[in-house]
């Protein structure tokens, strides 16, 4: 199978299933966003700050505050990445209806 074949193949099956089209999405975009060479390292920073300040609570708490923190870092980056691709896509579509235009 070549590649064309696949994502034809792939293609037909996300237009017959939206959820799971939009499943794909979700986890496409959830990998690409926590595995960018960009955002690892303000993860790694994330943590440490959090760590620094909040040194008077217990080390089990400070995990803990630690994880959440970052948690809601990656969500938040992710989520508003969404929506920066959302808006792309839907300006892409606009641009590609007036084509002799551009």
């Amino acid at each position: 199978m070549n590649p064309a074949t696949f994502f034809q193949s792939l293609e037909a099956t996300l237009a017959q299933y939206p959820l799971a089209a939009l499943l794909v999405a979700a986890v496409g975009g959830v990998l690409s966003t926590t595995t960018c060479p960009c955002t690892l390292p303000a993860g790694v920073g994330l943590v440490s700050y959090v760590g620094y300040r909040v040194e008077s609570v217990g080390e089990r708490a400070r995990q803990r505050y630690g994880a959440a923190l970052t948690l809601a870092f990656f969500v938040g980056l992710v989520l508003s990445l969404a929506a920066l691709g959302t808006a792309a896509a839907l300006l892409g579509r606009v641009l590609a209806q007036w084509g002799a235009a551009f």
